[in-house]
């Protein structure tokens, strides 16, 4: 018995090598650490780890390193280094501040705060001290949208090429995004950009490409943004932003199949940039983002590899999204051909106590469904029925009857595998009920409809035949062609199941037509065979190889079902007394069976 996950089509859009290879990288980096520390040899070392720090949520640490570095910030400002520029000198500052602030510590911001209005003064700025005097600690804090009201009337009249309005102007600029006025935000920023230019200012001018690029994308002018990308990519030394820039230009990339390698290399890199930086929620981004385009493009192996990196990433920092990604990497195992392992990280997710605000209800349905799938892989149906029972009565309570009705129908599934009519009809109308209350398309309930029917059909119910016709006129009323097909093959088991074996065959041979009529010539064959098969054990062994040979002459790609129209038809033509021609299709089966164990394809 075979039940298809809920994940049919997939289009491989990488070699089997890039998959590989980008496997490779995922298996060979170290989660365990908590970020590899450069060696800090200047301020601008210790600056650039601070800011990884607070990118991972850190900023006691971040702080920490801060003032282990003040002290050689300060030497080398004694002795005139240009280490310790006043630029650099109140970067520093403003960092330490920033620190100091998002670690709730207002006695140090407040200190820190009076050195930089203090060096101010000694520079001449005093405009600038002024103003900082006046914000506070406003002009060191993340703002929000409803920042603006309090730093525009400050930060509007000052004009652009004013040198002390320049740190204003930024954070002026940050307030427009936030109050989603990208246009105006863009004029500011761009302005900033400039004015660094032409101070020399070389992180400023980086700062105002990394913040400015946002605001592209968000007024719909993605070239620029891209282009911004790319110069911060190339010009910044801070791994931290480099990491963000290739993950938002993975993003901006996703939707080209052609950028599809492009954005896994993108993707790949920000990962090893932001677990060296020890910046755990940007890791399970990057991985998890791998995990889905790797999935979508066949490369299962790999999938598994990302989503695999992204649970210990989460687990780690006892993020919120591990159940979810616990789900993706089972079902990422299943799909790789190892339901062992899949089976085993859902059910050491599914063991963990569940929390009793029901925040995880879906994600432990999504769990159980999958699971299902993966216990019927290892051939444990009994496991599977017990998966797919509870995740059908969770998916109803949550209110997801679509995911309800699948569950439920894969129950069924397995009860009618194992001769238990009765439930499996039970089974089969929770359902197709369940469909119905979905709200699907009606070819979705229809699909429902035609497993009850088949079902009813061999506990000897009539009515299943009304069934199958009115499913089949949903088909031709949508012009669903292969639905029509599968359908139409339906009702030839119906039919047959009641005991109409003439009606029966005759619908399987309109069935084989109606597939080879959308291009599927190897279920063309399949049903072909199933109808010969039906017409030998009537012992109409003329029609039979007749209809054998209809398959054989099918464009048929598959050599297990060229095995066994081949056998078939050689057993047809034993019975028929035709013994030369009978041995010559039985040694077209055994050259068609060696090809067909060699790709691994079944022959039963």
């Amino acid at each position: 018995m075979s039940i298809t996950p809920e994940h049919e089509h997939q289009e491989n859009r990488i070699s089997p090598r890039l998959a590989a290879d980008l496997r490779d990288r995922l298996l060979d980096l170290d989660t365990a650490s908590s970020g590899a520390a450069f060696a800090l040899d200047t301020p601008r070392d210790f600056l650039n780890r601070a800011t990884e720090l607070m990118c991972a949520d850190n900023p006691r640490g971040a702080l920490e390193t801060l003032l282990d570095g003040w002290g050689m910030l300060t030497g080398l400002r004694e002795r005139g280094d240009a280490a310790a520029d006043p630029e650099t000198v109140l970067t520093y500052l403003g960092a330490l501040i920033d620190c100091a602030e998002q670690s709730k510590d207002d006695d140090a911001s407040a200190a820190w705060r009076e050195r930089r209005i203090e060096l101010l003064t000694e520079l001449g700025r005093t405009m600038q001290a002024g103003l900082e005097r006046v914000l506070g600690p406003l002009a060191f804090r993340q703002p929000t949208a409803e920042t603006v009201t309090e730093i525009e009337p400050l930060a509007a009249p000052l004009g652009a090429d004013e040198p002390q309005a320049l740190d204003l102007r930024v954070l002026y600029g940050l307030c427009l995004q936030r109050a989603g006025r990208h246009t105006d935000a863009i004029a500011v920023l761009e302005g900033v950009h400039d004015l660094a230019e032409r101070l020399g200012h070389a992180e400023s001018q980086v700062l105002a490409r990394f913040l400015v690029e946002d605001s592209y994308v968000q007024i719909g002018d993605e070239e620029t943004a891209l282009a911004y990308i790319h110069d911060i990519v190339r010009l910044s030394d801070n791994r931290a932003m480099i990491a963000m820039m290739l993950m938002k230009r993975a993003q901006l990339a996703a939707g080209a199949p052609s950028k599809t390698p492009a954005v896994l290399f993108d993707l790949v890199n920000a990962l090893e940039l932001f677990a060296a930086c020890g910046i755990r929620p940007g890791a399970i981004m990057a991985a998890m983002a791998m995990g889905g385009l790797l999935s979508e493009n066949a490369a299962h192996e790999a999938a598994a590899a990302a989503y695999g990196v992204a649970l210990d990433e989460a687990e780690r920092a006892e993020h919120p999204l591990g159940p979810q990604i616990a789900v993706s990497l089972g079902n990422a195992l299943l799909q790789a051909e190892e339901p062992a392992r899949g089976a085993a990280v859902l059910s050491r997710f599914l063991d963990t106590p569940e929390p009793v605000d029901g925040s995880q209800a879906a994600e432990r349905a999504a769990a159980l469904a999958t699971l299902g799938h993966a216990k019927l892989a290892e051939g444990e149906a009994a496991e599977a029925y017990a998966a797919w029972s509870q995740a059908s009565g969770r998916f109803l309570a949550g209110g997801d009857h679509t995911a309800a009705a699948a569950a439920a129908s894969n129950c069924g599934k397995i009860c009618a595998a194992a001769g238990k009519m009765d439930e499996a009809r039970a089974w089969a109308e929770k359902a197709l009920q369940a469909s119905q209350e979905a709200g699907e398309h009606p070819l979705q309930a229809a699909e429902h409809s035609m497993f009850l029917a088949s079902v009813m059909a061999r506990q000897g119910d009539q009515d299943s035949l009304e069934i199958v016709d009115a499913a089949l006129e949903i088909a031709v009323e949508y012009e669903a062609e292969f639905h029509a097909a599968q359908f139409a093959e339906t009702r030839g088991s119906v039919l047959h199941a009641l005991g109409q074996t003439d009606d029966a065959i005759a619908a399987i041979l309109r069935a084989a037509d109606a597939y080879a009529s959308v291009s599927l010539s190897d279920e063309g064959t399949r049903c072909d065979i199933r109808a010969a098969d039906l017409l030998r054990s009537e012992g109409r062994d003329v029609e039979a190889a007749s209809v054998y040979r209809s398959a054989i002459d099918r464009d048929v790609d598959r050599p297990d079902y060229l095995f066994a129209a081949y056998k078939g038809l050689s057993q047809a033509l034993g019975s028929l007394g035709q013994d030369l021609e009978a041995s010559a299709a039985r040694a077209e089966s055994e050259s068609w069976a060696a090809r067909a164990r060699a790709m691994g394809l079944s022959l039963d």
